[in-house]
């Protein structure tokens, strides 16, 4: 069930990239198999003519439409019947949405199936919930359509309903987010940046003298939910505590919430009483890695931060940094959208031990390339030295 959104994805970032050979191609998608569909490749040697081999299989096992339909029908049959509480109806409605909308990616009109359907769904829900919709519709025969919008409306009531006690004693973990807006206003040499909790809070103004920058540590690297694989826009933070992903990322990835947690969020200058609670969504994200998939439960948010500098191509031309495959690879955009941040319960399983030193930023070695932190000082030339860590 999960091969054509998988398929429509990796063909169109890897499968028909003109700048990837068929042997780099075939490592990306032994990277994103896993289990049956990973030992069917098994045994291919990395070359041009089994990579073909390769797809070709994938194609004939797992894209065959007839098979797909009967698996999404299966699929909806077999959801089990919810509890009547909020977070048993989501996954249940949930469940149903992502199956009706893989009949559809294959062509099914619910004209097809929806009769078949009704009963099923309807025979599953807890009483409450018929009765409620009995009562909307005045009537039990429902069009499947008018059955899913009908559920949808009951979980927007039903969480409507929650009283503010229920919500007075969250599991707090605590998390340091910080949203860094480099406006940079000409004011001789000095650059000023707001620090702020979002973009109507500004909480400190921060003056530097200086005309050296500082790179943080970034990196543009393809991660994958269930269906989709994007590249996306890192910043490893070891100072915060959890890692974050945007909604807007989160959107096209697809990313399936997988629950909701209240979290503490506290920003540079807070105090105790300015701490807030948020109660965020889950979701789990694969960084893809030279080792493979590497998953990563994530908070995801509506911002992380506005977008912010990078010079890293300035810094590549270093001369004790030349020659190492950098996880922030080089462009001419200087712009740096951040959509996921990767906090201190991630970093250190992605970071290694190899580290450049020189008179500049120092580059870390980790799973997806070297990253690069620290001054880049005005008068870095390419003749710095260098020495290793």
């Amino acid at each position: 069930m999960q091969w054509q959104s998988f398929w429509d994805s990796y063909e169109t970032s890897v499968h028909e990239s003109t700048t990837l050979r068929n042997v780099q191609k075939f490592n990306y998608l032994k990277s994103l198999l896993h289990d049956e569909a990973l030992k069917t490749v098994t045994g291919f040697a990395l070359t041009h003519a089994n990579y073909e081999k390769a797809i070709s299989l994938l194609q004939e096992r797992y894209g065959q439409s007839h098979v797909i339909r009967q698996k999404y029908m299966q699929a909806l049959v077999d959801i089990p019947a919810p509890k009547y509480t909020i977070s048993s109806m989501k996954n249940y409605y949930d469940e149903i949405e992502i199956h009706i909308r893989g009949l559809e990616s294959l062509g099914q009109s619910e004209d097809t199936y929806g009769a078949f359907l009704v009963p099923i769904i309807m025979n599953k829900l807890p009483g409450e919930i018929r009765r409620n919709l009995a009562r909307q519709y005045r009537s039990t025969d429902l069009q499947l359509n008018e059955l899913r919008r009908g559920i949808f409306d009951e979980l927007y009531i039903m969480d409507a309903g929650k009283t503010s006690e229920q919500l007075e004693h969250p599991t707090a973990t605590a998390a340091f987010l910080t949203n860094t807006n480099y406006s940079n206003r000409n004011r001789g040499d000095i650059t000023v940046g707001t620090i702020q909790h979002n973009a109507e809070e500004p909480d400190t103004v921060l003056h530097s003298q200086s005309t050296d920058r500082v790179l943080l540590k970034t990196a543009i690297n393809p991660v994958s939910a269930e269906h989709e694989i994007l590249d996306a826009k890192i910043l490893f933070d070891e100072g915060a505590q959890r890692s974050f992903i945007t909604e807007e990322l989160a959107e096209k990835l697809k990313l399936k919430p997988t629950g909701t947690e209240s979290v503490n969020l506290s920003g540079f200058g807070d105090n105790a009483n300015s701490t807030k609670i948020r109660h965020l969504s889950t979701g789990l994200v694969y960084l893809i890695t030279t080792e493979g998939k590497l998953p990563i439960r994530v908070l995801i948010v509506p911002e992380i931060a506005v977008p912010m500098r990078t010079y890293v191509r300035q810094a590549a031309k270093l001369t004790y940094l030349s020659g190492i495959e950098l996880a922030h690879p080089v462009t001419a955009d200087e712009n740096f959208e951040i959509s996921i941040l990767i906090g201190a319960d991630y970093f250190w399983s992605i970071v290694q031990n190899d580290i450049i030193r020189g008179e500049g930023p120092t580059a870390v070695q980790s799973k997806i390339g070297y990253l690069l932190s620290g001054t880049l000082h005005s008068h870095n030339s390419d003749t710095d030295g260098y020495k290793r860590a």
